[in-house]
């Protein structure tokens, strides 16, 4: 049988929309996403240079948490996936807003820069 958007038309008419729902995927959506979670990027000065100066060892570093987030598919960027509930519709934004469980803060970024010395 050939599922065409007619046929779910007529499905959609004849079935209640709680039974509906649950027999098929026409609710489904694309809510993909990548997300650089955390980073850390060090570099250590070579002991060559540091024997000039005294120092034993100098290590300077860069760290980052939740960076990045690529969205594909249908997810708008008003949404967290990783907080979103069950009924949220991930591509209108008013869901988002108006839901009463997403009122949690986003995830929020880090970034921190340090360096470790000893002499």
């Amino acid at each position: 049988m050939d599922i065409t958007p007619r046929f779910i038309e007529v499905m959609m008419l004849l079935l209640p929309i709680e039974v509906y729902k649950e027999l098929n995927d026409y609710y489904l959506t694309n809510v993909g996403y990548l997300r650089l979670k955390n980073l850390t990027i060090g570099y250590s000065i070579p002991q060559s240079l540091l024997r000039k100066i005294s120092v034993k060892q100098l290590r300077v570093y860069f760290s980052g948490e939740n960076i990045l987030t690529w969205r594909f598919g249908n997810l708008t960027k008003y949404v967290d996936p990783e907080q979103a509930g069950s009924g949220t519709n991930f591509s209108d934004p008013a869901t988002a807003v108006n839901r009463t469980d997403l009122q949690d803060y986003p995830i929020g970024k880090t970034f921190s820069f340090g360096i470790n010395l000893q002499f």
